[in-house]
């Protein structure tokens, strides 16, 4: 017989009176709700409370696009998008073109070598950060926090990115001059020109906004200015683990302005004792959190456990063989954990989370940062020919502050035998299985693994956790991280030794600091 506990009552009538609610043009809904509540069952269950109305749902990246199309397949009231298919709708209307590519890419016609500081750095990380920002002009805001410069050097370095910026505003197909931009300067154009709004955004269309804790202040200024004729946006502050690509501050979030707002604090996805864990993880590391709670099923349990490496998960107490997924924060630590793996237990079968194209890049990366080691005449192929040496290639990442990059960079420098470190990374590519049904461990990073889960998940070594209680403000996004990794399992979660202890004693000890201030 199916029983109802206290909490899972509450959830039941709190989401019974948001599906009741009846929008109005400007109104808006604001939900607040943890890892595993049922965020987009929530806001599918609202378009078919109101098959009256239409929703434009829009999702934070194309993948999101795709999974959600799935999901709506047979709700005919919802539409997806992503806030970039938007804006270069609209871009293709006026019959605007750019040259587009990943990264933005910057050719400068006079000279530069005159000057001591390099410039096209500073130049193209101020064009980024604003268009980040929700700001309408570029100004001394946007220049990079770490950069020792003159004031005048400051004015010639905002005074060229923003003619920079009018040469890619005034560019079409008729314009004799390129410049290579990457998707979100266009996605930066669309949010300056609002006329060009009403050429995507319909009439009557409500909006469903999930995951907006991933959004930059660019994508939400976007967002808020069309809400006309209402909608919903969810996120989670805890589950913000984008902000080193310019993801807005969750303050943010809190402060727009709604008419009605709610909290999903219960999950589907796992039970206790590790719902316990994690609240006492956001309670300890953020003082704002004081009141912080997940709850969930009475009959639902999900475990805890430290263990000293992946290996002891994969088998159960009576023999069985269980399919792990191994989080890490880096790439490079994917890398790492994958060969260690292999030559250990050469026979186990591993997979690379949504496939292995990406792992199979890093792993030619590496190669190619091998090559610039040791070798004196570097392939064609390798994208860090330029560079010369490792070693000023490690002082050029450390200056635009590129982590992925020197974490690759101190990986092979700190590998004595080149030539070994060649064949782990020949092993692991050979071994990376294309199936995940036939794969034993399943790597992949937090980021990646976002809005995933799997019955049991292993946490790595690579997790950072500040000691000091003192500081933990500083380290919300670390926080963050965390919090998205532990909250992936629903039967088991697997926790490293290192990490583990560090995780304790650091709940433990703000707790303790906690009561003495409290007291």
């Amino acid at each position: 017989m199916y029983i109802e506990n206290d909490e899972m009552i509450k959830d039941r009538i709190n989401r019974e009176q948001i599906l009741n609610i009846k929008l109005e043009e400007n109104e808006k809904i604001k939900i607040i709700a943890v890892a595993g509540s049922g965020k987009t069952t929530m806001l599918r269950d609202y378009a078919l409370n109101n098959k009256d109305k239409n929703f434009l749902f829009i999702a934070y990246n194309k993948s999101t696009q795709q999974e959600k199309e799935d999901q709506f397949r047979y709700i005919p009231n919802i539409k997806v998008k992503t806030l970039h298919s938007l804006a270069l709708g609209a871009c293709n209307i006026l019959k605007k073109k750019f040259d587009l590519q990943d990264n933005l890419e910057l050719e400068f016609k006079e000279n530069l070598n005159n000057y001591k500081k390099d410039y096209q750095y500073y130049i193209k990380s101020t064009l980024i950060n604003f268009c980040n920002s929700s700001d309408f002009d570029i100004s001394k805001i946007h220049l990079p926090k770490k950069m020792e410069l003159e004031n005048y050097e400051h004015i010639y370095i905002i005074n060229h990115s923003k003619n920079i910026w009018n040469l890619i505003s005034k560019q079409n197909s008729d314009n004799n001059y390129k410049i290579k931009i990457s998707h979100d300067i266009y996605l930066k154009y669309f949010q300056l020109n609002k006329h060009l709004h009403r050429l995507v955004f319909e009439r009557n269309v409500m909006l469903l906004v999930d995951e907006a804790h991933d959004f930059n202040s660019c994508s939400l200024n976007i967002v808020e200015n069309n809400f006309k004729y209402g909608g919903i946006i969810v996120y989670d502050p805890h589950q913000s683990i984008y902000q080193f690509k310019g993801s807005v501050d969750t303050v943010k979030l809190d402060l727009i302005g709604s008419k009605f707002k709610n909290t999903l604090n219960f999950t589907f996805r796992f039970g206790k004792p590790l719902s316990i864990l994690v609240t006492n993880l956001i309670r300890s590391m953020k003082r704002n959190y004081k009141d912080f709670q997940i709850t969930t099923s009475y009959d639902k349990i999900t475990t805890y456990e430290k263990v000293k490496n992946v290996i002891n998960c994969l088998v159960d107490d009576n023999g069985n063989k269980r399919r792990i997924l191994l989080l890490s924060r880096t790439n490079v630590n994917l890398v790492i954990e994958g060969i260690n793996i292999l030559l250990s237990h050469p026979f186990i079968k591993l997979y690379s989370f949504g496939g292995s194209t990406e792992l199979k890049f890093q792993i030619k990366d590496i190669r190619f940062l091998v090559e610039l080691k040791t070798s004196k005449k570097l392939s064609s192929e390798n994208r860090f020919r330029k560079f010369f040496s490792l070693s000023l290639l490690e002082k050029i990442a450390e200056k635009e502050e590129d982590i992925t990059l020197i974490s690759k960079i101190k990986f092979v420098k700190n590998y004595s035998d080149s030539n070994q470190l060649l064949r782990n990374l020949d092993l692991l590519e050979n071994s990376l299985s294309e199936s995940i049904e036939f794969s034993d461990i399943i790597l992949s990073t937090v980021h990646k693994s976002k809005g995933s889960e799997q019955d049991y998940v292993y946490l790595s070594d690579d997790f950072i956790l500040n000691l000091n209680a003192n500081n933990c403000e500083e380290n919300i996004e670390e926080i963050n991280v965390l919090y998205v990794a532990m909250t992936r399992a629903t039967k088991c979660l697997y926790i490293n030794e290192t990490i583990y202890d560090r995780m304790i004693y650091c709940i433990f000890l703000n707790q303790i600091l906690d009561g003495l201030l409290d007291n």
